[in-house]
């Protein structure tokens, strides 16, 4: 235990706060003893929070956690208790505790959360609303996890990436503007540091595959629609994760049976069909060409070129090309612009090509577009598109 954590540090609080915490911390001390010092946590002057954790520590000492058995006896929790053990939670959520105390802290936080909510059916009263006990406990994983070495004492135990599918679902709707903010740069976090968790863990507690395609499509959407015409860094960042989880869950989730030539993983698939190629395309990054890449030349993928085009793709890839973007990137962009200029053949798809094309006009005359590698490419796109659209006109005409 650190020495910050010790009870002889609840001298450093108000007189009247240390009575009640040093009640309340004692090994007979009452219901009534704890209530009292819940009540008083929030008097506490700000300045003086961090010395209300000696107290907070004690009081979520892993051996009060009855076991199965004991659920339903009299040596189990009553319905006051079961509401306290939640207010010391949130307690401590709301402290902005030094993080050097997280490899203390948080074991024992995350096995009352991981109690409370394996049980939450059995418990006595009304307590876990979910919506509002998983996001908080987010809150809290994401402030600790944000710190080099965290994962090593978070991860020791299981439970971790459970809660944070489970958070997932509400996060979103969190009503607070600020909260949610921060709830997302938690989810961004941990999602980052997936590949050194268990991903079944979030599959479970997100409620399986398809739910879980279906937040990343919502998280996805939040950030590009919320974010006025441009991503910050940030907003890159987070759907770098998105991407990545896409290819990680292939990898570990591939196919059975014999492969299929360009066949679309399932993941890929469930996503594109859900709405994620529009979603990539107006986040105008190079990051999005190889998910891009794989979902457009699949079987049938001809079918979103539009809805891709009509979202931005072709001015992200011309951006991309006047960046000192690294090859494989540069690759990924050839790989859409071929993509896209084979596609013209499909009847709907010379007309959306077209006027994507002039809406960037400006942007591929520069001197630096056409000195780029995917120049010649663009240029054949361009009289490719032109061809086919007055085949179209043509055969569309009266007479």
């Amino acid at each position: 235990m650190h020495p910050d954590l010790h009870l002889s540090n609840l001298a450093q609080l108000p007189l009247e706060a240390r009575r009640i915490a040093s009640a309340a911390c004692a090994p007979n001390h009452s219901a009534e003893d704890l209530e009292r010092f819940l009540g008083a946590v929030a008097k506490v002057p700000y300045s003086k929070k961090n010395y209300l954790l000696p107290a907070l520590y004690t009081l979520l000492d892993p051996k009060g956690i009855p076991s199965v058995e004991a659920l339903d006896t009299p040596l189990g929790l009553t319905e006051t208790s079961v509401r306290q053990i939640g207010d010391v939670l949130r307690a401590v959520y709301d402290i902005h505790f030094p993080r050097h105390l997280g490899p203390d802290i948080w074991p024992r936080v995350l096995g009352w959360v991981r109690f409370l909510h394996t049980y939450r059916e059995q418990l006595p009263g009304i307590f876990l609303d979910e919506s509002s006990f998983c996001p908080h406990f987010l809150y809290l994983a994401g402030y600790l996890y944000d710190q080099q070495g965290a994962a090593a004492y978070m991860l020791a135990e299981p439970g971790l990436y459970y809660l944070v599918g489970r958070a997932w679902k509400y996060v979103l709707d969190t009503p607070k503007k600020q909260l949610r903010e921060t709830l997302l740069r938690a989810l961004s976090i941990l999602l980052a540091d997936l590949i050194n968790a268990d991903v079944a863990e979030l599959v479970d507690g997100g409620d399986g595959w398809d739910q879980l395609i279906l937040l990343q499509v919502q998280y996805l959407s939040h950030v590009l629609h919320n974010r006025g015409a441009s991503l910050s860094e940030r907003d890159i960042y987070c759907l770098d994760v998105i991407i990545f989880l896409a290819v990680y869950v292939d990898r570990i989730n591939p196919p059975q049976g014999a492969l299929v030539y360009n066949s679309l993983p399932l993941f890929y698939e469930a996503l594109r069909d859900r709405g994620v190629v529009p979603l990539l395309a107006r986040a105008a990054s190079a990051d999005c060409f190889e998910i891009l890449g794989q979902m457009l030349s699949a079987a049938s993928g001809h079918n979103w070129i539009p809805s891709a085009v009509e979202n931005g793709l072709l001015r992200a890839i011309a951006s991309s090309a006047q960046l000192h973007l690294d090859d494989h990137i540069n690759s990924e962009a050839d790989l859409l612009v071929e993509l896209i200029y084979v596609s013209l053949v499909y009847y709907r798809i010379p007309a959306a090509i077209d006027a994507a094309l002039r809406e960037i006009d400006v942007l591929t005359n520069t001197a630096a577009f056409k000195a780029s590698k995917i120049y010649q490419k663009w240029q054949a796109l361009v009289d490719l598109t032109h061809k086919r659209l007055a085949v179209v006109i043509m055969f569309n005409s009266p007479g």
